[in-house]
């Protein structure tokens, strides 16, 4: 289907090499306003879905990319999972689809993304909006500070384990995942339907392995790689930020977000999956924000 005959509510499906780096993505839409919309764990691009729709249908052209080791796009070429290396499948993403004042949507992982592509200063971006995860430096004090995010995170350090934690996520049919879904947002009915294709990709060669290997290059560490990976994940974005928060998020609290400087929307009745949970207060978030 041709771009300009494309429904708004029918994504196509796009392959890009990104320096020798293979991304799939969906896209939504034709419109001259633009907007990519990153993943997070443990999802895929297709969570994106409502999102992306509704925008298209207020005249955006929306992607949403399978990030860097979820299938269907490729593991890493180079085995290199660091922040450093996957803003760099971002950025050379933004390039490649002609991206033009491009709001930068984050949700999870894709919000570190988000934020990390913004330091780097980007020319096709306008404005990030990171969902359920604050900055990184805000993250950080918000886990010194609060106990209750401390146990909260714990399973960070369990991804830490290999082996143990492959293992655990894929137990029982990836009863794993599904398990931290109901953990994250344990008020909300998972639509079955989502959760499956979420396991569906999982499922796939690699994507587990690539998935955990996320945290494990996000340690700090002395060698020149860690330090730099490190200092971008907690550099400071150059574009306009708006952040938000489910307030039943029980996996990033909201208090979380107090020493965020950026304007914060917390959202009612919704937990960590506000792609799903909540998409018309993403959409209207950007929609007010251009």
């Amino acid at each position: 289907m041709s771009r300009n005959h494309q429904e708004p509510n029918v994504p196509s499906t796009l392959r890009v090499d990104c320096d020798g780096q293979m991304i799939v993505t969906r896209r939504w839409g034709c419109g001259d306003k633009h907007a990519v919309i990153l993943h997070g764990f443990p999802d895929d691009a297709d969570s994106m879905a409502l999102v992306g729709e509704a925008l298209a249908a207020h005249g955006y052209t929306v992607w949403a990319p399978f990030l860097r080791g979820y299938a269907p796009s490729a593991c890493a070429h180079d085995g290199r999972y660091d922040v450093t290396e996957l803003t760099k499948d971002i950025s050379c993403l933004l390039t490649h689809i002609q991206a033009r004042e491009c709001v930068l949507l984050g949700h999870d992982w894709g919000a570190v993304l988000a934020y990390a592509v913004s330091a780097l200063g980007h020319h096709a971006v306008a404005r990030v909006i990171g969902l359920s995860v604050p900055p990184v430096p805000c993250f950080v004090r918000a886990i010194y500070g609060s106990r209750k995010q401390r146990i909260l995170s714990r399973y960070m350090l369990t991804f830490q384990v290999a082996g143990f934690a492959e293992a655990r996520l894929r137990r029982h049919n990836f009863q794993g995942i599904e398990s931290l879904w109901q953990q994250w947002s344990p008020h909300w009915q998972i639509p079955t339907s989502r959760i499956q294709g979420v396991k569906a990709t999982f499922a796939q060669p690699g994507t587990v392995e690539s998935a955990l290997s996320y945290y494990r290059a996000a340690r700090p560490g002395v060698s020149k790689r860690r330090r730099n990976n490190w200092q971008l994940m907690n550099a400071r974005p150059t574009h306009p930020v708006i952040c938000l928060v489910g307030q039943n998020d029980h996996c990033i609290l909201s208090e979380s977000f107090q020493s965020v400087e950026y304007p914060v929307h917390r959202v009612p009745d919704a937990g960590h999956f506000l792609p799903l949970e909540a998409p018309q207060a993403i959409v209207s978030v950007v929609l007010n924000s251009c």
